[in-house]
């Protein structure tokens, strides 16, 4: 990202710190109003639409055994057991229900999120650099809510997990009910509740009060994971994130120790940390000597306000204890907040008016963000059909080639290719692909004909220690990709790696931290061609990105699952924490998640080096990817 600093700055009363802390502790508060106005909409739906019809399903089975009296015969227990499965069937389609319609605000407050993140940093950096944060791929801002596991489980999980605990209580609770020779009425009591205890006492009121916890924190985790994206997505101004715990007024051990710490990006914990968990993030950013500016050039004001340190730890009192007037009275209201502001009402945590609540909307139009509603709506569309288009222009086949990139290169640029993707791939391939379709019969033909239409190869050059030997297969593996990949739009025009050979070493790998290749004597060509993939997506710009993009397109509105699901019936088994989409790739590891990279572009090098025939045969779409993207047109 292309950044200078500004001539003439208008300088802040407080540092950009300050300023982005501020900024994220009032959005918080509104938050807390947004997580209120979700919490009552997903009860709302529930007393609605999902207890009335469990009960009503009830009573029509219940009043076939009750006729015929409660003798606990092998009759009447079957008869039961059909009934608690039935009002179990009823449960699931009204749980799976309010799922689906929780999951579809969680997206929009998602892309809301990394909206309102964006618009934060370059109101506060903005003042003194002359820069424009960027945005994350919308596909992957909407896949946080189905892909992005939540203190270990995935939403459709936390949502099995609510339902499978509705059905069991409300089946105890009929079985009970039978046992104890109960009328149907009573037995709905039991899951109703009752007057006395305002139906807290009943089945329906723990349903109630689970699913608060679960859309609160749900909440919390998209809200967390959009600005993660945010920060990754701007790593090169944006160095660590701070962990806030400053809305907790009982704020849990965990999150007491954490407050106020520094983490590198994508790495270390993230709120919600527990259930109804408040604590938020902040980023924290390079100072202008990390970002190269040094010198008499800085302008003080500049200087001193961007090299601010971060914010020490405080409450929420003495944090709104400074904030201005109209703030304190929006969110205590205004007689409380001028106790507050004389002394005679003391705050440690959050607090506010407590019939306050927002929705999405609502919240869009205070923080003043605008989030075009054909990205909210499920397939919409970003253009319109290539296809058509090009037809009813009667332009040439080269033409129609020179479009279909242009196209699919601005969707890239605008976050829009997972809605437009499917309608352009069946003729996204260009000149280049119909002649490797036609010389398919030769391995040596195919790698020829590509490294041929590359100019301005790469040279990659592996660093041995000295007296180690490295494989002989390897400046086989080096010269294939560095004659696939051209410098020409890569902004890169050599790259190297260290090599560390040792016999301990079980399987290839590399580091990203160090740039080092760990392999053994023996290691195949085709495995250092892979890892030399992942050196590719470590060192040239926006190569992760453009992989993390493409899998985003080809995943999407797919669950994410554990990776030995992919491989049931071999001998590969791996860590329960691998996960990843299944997708129609050749080899499932090809949809392996991971945080900054993927296993795309060293998969599909490996395949390339392996069996070229194979790879455009059973996948021409990422065939042609992949050929693209090394050789510099996408």
């Amino acid at each position: 990202m292309a950044v200078s600093l500004k001539e003439t700055v208008t300088s802040l009363s407080k540092t950009v710190p300050e300023d982005l802390f501020d900024r994220a502790i009032t959005h918080s508060t509104y938050l807390e109003y947004l997580k209120r106005g979700e919490v009552n909409s997903i009860i709302g739906f529930l007393q609605k639409d999902v207890f009335p019809d469990i009960v009503k399903k009830l009573e029509e089975r219940m009043k076939a055994i009750s006729a015929r009296g409660y003798d606990l015969g092998p009759t009447t227990t079957a008869r039961l057991q059909k009934a608690v499965a039935a009002v179990a069937e009823t449960i699931r389609g009204g749980m799976n229900s309010a799922g689906a319609a929780m999951k579809k605000s969680l997206q929009g407050i998602a892309l809301t999120e990394a909206e309102w993140q964006r618009a934060a940093l370059n109101k506060s950096v903005g003042r003194y650099l002359n820069v424009d944060f960027s945005l994350p791929a919308v596909s992957s801002l909407k896949s946080i809510v189905d892909s992005v596991p939540m203190q270990g489980h995935v939403m459709d999980e936390w949502w099995g997990t609510l339902t499978k605990k509705t059905q069991d209580e409300v089946g105890k609770a009929i079985k009970i009910g039978v046992v104890e020779g109960e009328s149907v009425s009573d037995i709905v009591k039991r899951l109703e509740g009752t007057a006395a205890f305002k139906y807290n006492d009943g089945v329906f009121g723990k349903t109630a009060r689970s699913t608060e916890a679960v859309a609160r924190t749900s909440v919390n985790h998209v809200v967390t994971q959009a600005r993660e994206q945010t920060f990754n997505e701007n790593a090169d101004l944006i160095k660590g994130v701070q962990y806030v715990a400053t809305l907790d007024d009982r704020t849990s051990m965990i999150c007491a120790s954490l407050d106020g710490k520094v983490f590198p990006v994508d790495e270390g914990p993230r709120p919600p940390q527990h259930y109804n968990c408040r604590s938020t993030v902040v980023p924290v950013l390079k100072s202008l000597s990390e970002l190269g500016f040094k010198g008499k050039k800085v302008p003080s004001a500049s200087r001193a306000s961007m090299n601010g340190q971060v914010p020490e730890k405080q409450t929420y009192g003495s944090w709104l204890k400074k904030q201005p007037k109209e703030l304190q009275d929006e969110v205590l209201g205004p007689t409380r907040a001028e106790l507050f502001r004389t002394g005679e009402v003391k705050l440690d945590g959050f607090v506010n008016d407590q019939g306050k609540v927002m929705n999405l909307e609502e919240l869009q139009k205070k923080e003043g963000i605008e989030i075009p509603k054909v990205l909210l709506t499920e397939g919409a569309q970003g253009t319109s059909d290539i296809k058509s288009m090009v037809k009813e222009e009667g332009l040439s086949s080269s033409v129609i080639n020179s479009k279909i990139h242009e196209t699919y290169k601005e969707l890239l640029s605008l976050d829009k290719a997972d809605n437009s993707y499917s309608k352009i791939k069946d003729v996204f391939i260009n000149e280049k692909g119909s002649q490797i379709k036609q010389i398919l019969q030769s391995r040596d033909k195919i790698i020829s004909k590509l490294q041929s239409d590359v100019s301005n190869s790469l040279p990659i050059t592996a660093i041995v220690d000295e007296g180690k030997k490295f494989n002989s297969k390897a400046k086989e593996a080096t010269d294939f990709v560095s004659s696939l990949v051209s410098t020409k739009k890569k902004g890169v025009k050599e790259i190297a790696f260290y090599v560390n050979v040792g016999e301990e070493y079980k399987r290839p790998f590399f580091n990203s931290n160090n740039l080092t290749l760990y392999c053994t004597s023996s290691t195949k060509a085709s495995e250092i061609v892979h890892e030399i993939g992942h050196a590719l997506e470590t060192t040239i710009p926006n190569l992760a990105k453009k992989a993390k993009q493409f899998l985003a397109i080809r995943v999407a509105g797919e669950k994410m699952e554990e990776i030995n699901k992919f491989f049931k019936g071999t001998s590969l088994i791996f860590d329960r924490n691998e996960r990843g989409w299944r997708d129609k790739f050749i080899d499932p590891y090809m949809g392996k998640y991971y945080p900054k990279s993927t296993e795309l572009l060293s998969m599909g090098l490996e395949m390339l080096f392996a069996n070229p025939q194979k790879f455009y045969q059973k996948d021409p779409e990422m065939f042609n990817w992949l050929v693209n993207l090394l050789g510099g047109v996408l």
